[in-house]
């Protein structure tokens, strides 16, 4: 019931060259049949428990699919929105002006 040094560490080299992420593990997988075992060689009672993440829960996100497509967008500079946020405030600022000193410019137009 010892540890065989050279067995553990072909095993964990053997671990490392394979895929584990949670697209690539099924129910069958050899990760998983060699984990399970190596575990019951030196432990008592090693069982499987299949376990499905709840949808709602966002801390488990797996993903079903090897290939993302991942869009880029050009998009216009961060000065662009700079300048029209100001050509905007100007356009405003006159127009509060307008308004304001309508009362001097409206009464020579009025028709009596």
């Amino acid at each position: 019931m010892q540890v065989q040094e050279e067995h553990l560490s072909a095993v964990v080299n053997w671990l490392t060259a394979q895929p584990r992420a949670a697209q690539l593990v099924d129910k069958d997988s050899s990760v998983v049949s060699t984990l399970e075992y190596h575990l019951s060689r030196y432990l008592k009672d090693v069982k499987r428990h299949y376990v499905k993440a709840d949808k709602r829960d966002p801390e488990f996100v797996f993903y079903d699919q090897l290939k993302q497509t991942m869009n880029a967008y050009r998009v216009k500079p961060a000065i662009f929105d700079l300048l029209l946020a100001l050509c905007i405030a100007a356009y405003l600022g006159m127009m509060y002006l307008a308004i304001q000193v309508s009362h001097y410019i409206v009464p020579p137009f009025r028709q009596h």
